[in-house]
């Protein structure tokens, strides 16, 4: 038999046509099925694309209760509803072939009971106006690649289903997967929708922009697994009730977008980045196993507003540019061995709510801050956990009470290094009771500081000791403190610096004082220290008077019921030791230095300008005398 070959142009322009042909549903008020031959100008194929317009979709149903092969083209609905529905035991189906069988919704529903979609490869739902697409109750989808495009009030809901599709490389023009505008995604009733990002790594994106909606609730899930969900312009996704998750591999929200997650639902938080006052809002109890909470950006802020936020699983790392708050009334609890680090320029702050720390876990810093404020508490039952910060992190009570039993069996509860700080201010409280061993070390260039009118209490067990090595430093700042110690060792470059007048330090014992004693007088005058015992005091004594505006005072600096030989410190402004600085306000000012009564007391007065006022400085200090006098002898 002799072949016939036809031109390989005239078949493609022969397939070409086929291909292109459209056929038309034209809808009038009611209810019709695809089947019905009246409504088409000619009857579809699978070789064709299909044009469905009707007067509205609730005046203009078609319905689709049979097994409709495939649409190779284009498939639009405009002004018409489209339902898909079957039965359980024989499903209707509807076959999108490949590109480019799209389906296209213009003010128009395609609703799917027991209805099997099947997609081909890079096929795209495009949803415009006032358009709904309903996947659910018993339905299924298929296909590789889809891509979806919402738009103005548009809404895709997905119910009780799952619809997992892949996503092809974010260069490609097949990556179509943005909800803008007011449209709505709803993924309810324990569905399970998202994206597998394909080609391209992480890099693929999807998009939720300019107002538009994201309800996941009844236990379902909204996911992206090698993909990043970016939300931006006031994009609002809300995650609720108990088994339901948004878990994206990245998330990138920016210009007011916000997530909102709550009554037992859950959130992947691992990189985040948030800019232009975007946040997440966690208002429900949380367990939480990932091992890191990691957010960068320009206002990265994640809010557990009320709720419980348990970390399981070991360490927690919060980092980046993070900032973690716990706010009205929230709890952050560290289960058993479970511990919180900060890194990078991270903030975890509690706001006006609870701390608690079970046995053996530890904060970890080596940047970013921990900050407890407004009325803030810690509890805990037999807490084996510790604070150790390096870097420049710091760690900051702020009018605000950590007050527990700590057991540390013989290490450092407080271990602070490099320039890493320790911060007690606002009526702030630190006050540990009861356990074993343990103690405060500073060491390198790092500062516990002490202000506002906060108090310290850190006594009770002969070995609950503060150590200060290398240049570290305690500052008692001006503003009614109250600070208390068991012991304190300072090493030659530390020192420990009392500000103001109004302060109250006591320290048990002097374990090894070979660093620097300053005073810094306010107005007023000096505040000093009440020491129980010296073991040695070799170190440097400032005392600055440049901020007194007095004529004269005689104060107190270090009072012991000890027999502490203070005779390397008793000197004059006429005849100074090498271990005492004096600073005075004027020069010429008179100082002494002199031991009575177990107490080292200083006696500063102005210089005297004119010999008329000579006599009225005389009795100033015969006053300040006898009042010292008296006081010691008491």
């Amino acid at each position: 038999m002799k072949k016939i070959l036809l031109p390989i142009g005239t078949f493609a322009l022969f397939a070409y046509a086929a291909q292109a042909a459209t056929y038309n549903a034209t809808l009038g008020e009611g209810t019709y099925n695809w089947n019905d031959s009246e409504i088409w100008d000619n009857v579809p194929s699978s070789s064709a694309s299909a044009s469905i317009t009707g007067q509205g979709k609730s005046v203009s149903t078609l319905v689709i209760d049979t097994d409709v092969s495939s649409v190779s083209g284009n498939t639009t609905i405009t002004d018409a509803t489209v339902n898909l529905i079957g039965t359980s035991a024989s499903p209707a189906a509807i076959n999108f072939q490949s590109n480019p069988g799209d389906l296209t919704l213009s003010d128009a529903v395609f609703h799917s009971e027991y209805g099997n979609i099947s997609f081909g490869s890079f096929n795209q739902v495009i949803a415009t106006g006032a358009s709904e697409m309903y996947v659910g109750v018993g339905s299924s989808v298929s296909g590789s690649f889809t891509n979806l495009s919402f738009a103005d009030t548009s809404v895709l809901t997905v119910d009780g289903v799952n619809w997992v599709k892949n996503l092809w490389n974010r260069t490609s023009p097949y990556n179509q997967n943005e909800f803008m505008d007011n449209s709505v995604l709803n993924v309810i009733n324990g569905a399970t929708f998202g994206w597998n990002g394909y080609w391209g790594g992480g890099s693929n994106e999807v998009y939720f922009t300019d107002d538009s909606k994201v309800n996941i609730s009844g236990g379902s899930t909204l996911q992206g697994n090698n993909l990043k969900l970016v939300a931006s312009g006031n994009a609002a996704i809300d995650v609720k009730d108990s088994g339901s998750a948004l878990s994206f591999t990245n998330m990138s929200l920016n210009e007011n977008s916000k997530i909102n997650v709550s009554d037992g639902a859950t959130i992947s938080l691992s990189n985040v980045e948030i800019n232009d006052a975007a946040s997440i809002n966690i208002l429900s109890d949380m367990s939480y196993s990932g091992t890191s909470i990691n957010a960068s950006g320009t206002s990265a802020t994640i809010n557990i507003d009320g709720v419980t936020l348990t970390r399981t699983g070991g360490m927690i790392t919060v980092g980046g540019n993070t900032v973690l708050n716990f706010i009205n009334g929230a709890t952050f609890s560290l289960g058993h061995t479970n511990g919180l680090m900060i890194a990078d320029n991270a903030k975890v702050v509690i706001d006006n709510s609870h701390f608690r720390m079970e046995t053996f876990p530890y904060v970890q810093a080596t940047g970013g801050e921990f900050i407890f404020k407004n009325g803030s508490t810690q509890t805990g039952s037999y807490n084996f956990g510790r604070y150790i910060f390096s870097g420049s992190s710091k760690m900051t009570i702020d009018n605000a009470t950590l007050s527990a039993n700590f057991h540390s069996q013989g290490t450092d509860v407080f271990e602070f290094s490099d320039t890493a700080s320790l911060n007690v201010e606002n009526g702030g409280t630190l006050n540990y009771q009861a356990g074993y061993n343990f103690g405060m070390h500073f060491e390198d260039s790092a500062s516990f500081n002490i202000s506002g009118g906060s108090t310290v209490n850190f006594t009770g067990n002969a070995a609950r000791k503060v150590v200060l090595d290398g240049s570290a430093s305690i500052t008692v700042g001006a503003g009614d403190n109250s600070v208390t110690l068991q012991s304190l060792t300072m090493a030659s470059g530390a020192s420990l610096i009392v500000k103001g007048s109004d302060n109250y330090v006591e320290i048990s014992t002097f374990l090894d004082s070979a660093g620097a004693i300053s005073f810094v007088a306010d107005a007023y005058g000096v505040s000093g220290i009440q020491v129980n015992s010296i073991t040695d005091m070799s170190g440097i004594l400032t005392v600055d008077f440049s901020k007194y505006t007095g004529e004269a005072v005689a104060a107190n600096l270090i009072t012991t019921t000890d027999a502490f030989d203070f005779q390397d410190y008793v000197c004059t402004s006429a005849d100074p030791s090498a271990l005492v600085n004096v600073i005075t306000r004027n020069s010429g000012d008179f100082w002494e230095l002199y031991y009575e009564g177990q107490s080292l007391v200083v006696l500063y007065s102005a210089a005297i300008p004119e010999p008329a006022t000579y006599a009225s400085i005389l009795g100033a200090l015969a006053i300040a005398f006898a009042l010292m006098r008296r006081r010691v002898r008491k």
